[in-house]
């Protein structure tokens, strides 16, 4: 099995919440769901990429993102008030986009990454790298987060390769 991936692509910047952009969903809206509807929370994880990890000392992360992996739209229902809102910010802007984004489902990412959470299930962190950048730092993240394409992860838990 491989130890390292590149991050999801999302496909539809509506999966996230998110003040400093105007296509996502403001974080109180999110705080309004998980309030209103707890299991929500189920499908709501912090979402980083690599400025997060060049910029934060700390890397912490300012956005989240619903992530229904590769469950089937009846799984994903089970959410109705997530999937109304990717129904209606993520699945207008994909039917713009070419034949094979079109075809994919509009409520899963465009690339969801399911062999990166096999390789990470069970880990408590994983190590992260910023995929582009003029520097190269190594960082630990909490294994329950979605990590954008912008990063590469290393499923290792511990500072040997010999998980």
């Amino acid at each position: 099995m491989g130890k390292s991936f590149q991050g999801v692509i999302l496909f539809g910047m509506g999966f996230t919440f998110d003040d400093a952009n105007s296509e996502a969903t403001p974080i109180a809206e999110m705080k309004r769901l998980v309030a209103s509807r707890p299991k929500n929370k189920e499908r709501i994880f912090p979402y980083i990429g690599g400025e997060e990890i060049n910029d934060s000392p700390t890397h912490a992360n300012n956005r989240y993102v619903i992530n229904f992996g590769v469950m089937t739209k009846e799984e994903a229902s089970r959410w109705p008030e997530l999937l109304r809102l990717l129904e209606q910010k993520v699945k207008p802007d994909r039917a713009t986009k070419s034949k094979d984004v079109v075809a994919w489902p509009w409520w899963q990412f465009w690339r969801p990454r399911p062999e990166l959470h096999a390789a990470i299930a069970g880990l408590d962190r994983v190590i992260a790298i910023a995929r582009v950048s003029q520097t190269a730092a190594f960082t630990f993240l909490p294994a329950r987060m979605v990590y954008s394409e912008q990063l590469v992860v290393f499923a290792y838990s511990s500072n040997s390769a010999e998980n």
